[in-house]
């Protein structure tokens, strides 16, 4: 199998397992953003929350350079005292 192939099985099971958080068509996922006290962004969330970012990075890392998502209160954050931005990067040259 190839890693694109790996990369997706990889993206769909955690997508499923973040999906779990669903009961009757209400989303109970936690995830938000906030700063510590050293100024830090932190993004915090429960284990669904946390398997839908990691499902987020494994289909950013099978995207093309340019792609990124949105961490904000208009979409997956239930509170987003500071908006984050993923985004997929070139590879360095080896």
């Amino acid at each position: 199998m190839n890693q694109s192939a790996d990369l997706k099985q990889i993206q769909e099971a955690l997508t499923q397992l973040a999906n779990e958080s669903e009961i009757d068509g209400i989303d109970y996922t936690v995830l938000n953003t906030r700063k510590d006290e050293s100024g830090a962004t932190v993004l915090a969330g429960d284990k669904f929350g946390l398997l839908r970012v990691a499902a987020h990075l494994v289909a950013l890392a099978r995207k093309s350079p340019g792609a990124h998502v949105h961490f904000d209160e208009h979409s997956e954050l239930e509170e987003c005292e500071v908006p984050l931005v993923l985004s997929r990067v070139p590879e360095r040259d080896r």
